[in-house]
């Protein structure tokens, strides 16, 4: 991120040489640690790492603040940045490791992803800090040398920036779905919602997509599925199938 601000190249190849190291060691140790313990349940945590939210993207922003913040000012302590941008990237790159030692390779690209795009928001705040702060960019030995470096960081810069706007798209039409199906749960379901046990949104291979209720009796019954479908396109979740299964607690 400060090499990108201050327009350095040296900086900039340092940094990703580091960063790469740094991921290496990461992937391999706990790759090594999950496949030689016994413990290879797939947790709430583990799972919480392969599905991007924005409170993901929040603590990545925050992270990359106060690293910036402590390595510009001279009187705070770099302990922060290191616990900040931990909470960041160390669980994804770590989840990304129990996929590949258990040969889960939908967990692995998932929790990659996480990691990746928290990486590109830890940068592209700091590059905004940096330039913010004016910090003084490089000075360069001739007007070709200084195009020429402008160019590799701008490329460098785009590579990363592309698919990390990819993903957050994803994320923020995921988080859309979820706020429309908690609206739907308030509004249509109301005052039965007592009665919900649980609800999940599957995407089907066909490209459909089922809404499945598990419910407490037959409160919420399954009479009022062609209704409750017809609320869920009213909500734009269109191609949303309902399915309703009650328990007999």
């Amino acid at each position: 991120g400060v090499a990108v601000g201050i327009n350095d190249k040296d900086a900039l190849y340092n940094a990703l040489m580091h960063f790469a190291a740094a991921i290496i060691i990461a992937l391999v140790s706990s790759t090594i640690y999950f496949f030689a313990t016994p413990l290879d349940e797939i947790t709430q945590q583990i799972e919480a790492r392969t599905e991007p939210t924005f409170l993901d993207v929040l603590i990545a922003i925050f992270g990359g603040i106060a690293g910036i913040v402590s390595i510009a000012r001279k009187d705070i302590s770099t302990t922060l940045p290191g616990v900040a941008i931990a909470t960041a990237l160390m669980p994804p790159l770590c989840v990304t490791g129990y996929g590949i030692a258990n040969g889960s390779w939908d967990i692995a690209t998932k929790s990659f992803y996480l990691f990746f795009l928290n990486s590109f928001f830890v940068a592209f705040t700091t590059y905004i800090v940096i330039r913010y702060l004016r910090f003084p960019q490089r000075k360069y030995t001739s007007k070709q040398d200084r195009r020429k470096n402008i160019l590799i960081v701008s490329l460098v810069s785009l590579i990363m920036t592309i698919p990390s706007f990819l993903i957050f798209k994803k994320v923020f039409v995921r988080f859309q779905e979820k706020k429309k199906i908690s609206t739907f749960i308030n509004d249509y379901i109301g005052k039965y919602r007592i009665y919900l046990d649980d609800h999940q949104l599957l995407r089907l291979d066909d490209g459909s997509q089922r809404l499945i209720l598990k419910v407490y009796g037959d409160s919420i019954s399954k009479a009022n599925t062609a209704y409750y479908e017809s609320c869920l396109q009213k909500l734009d979740l269109q191609n949303t199938k309902v399915e309703i299964i009650s328990t007999s607690e």
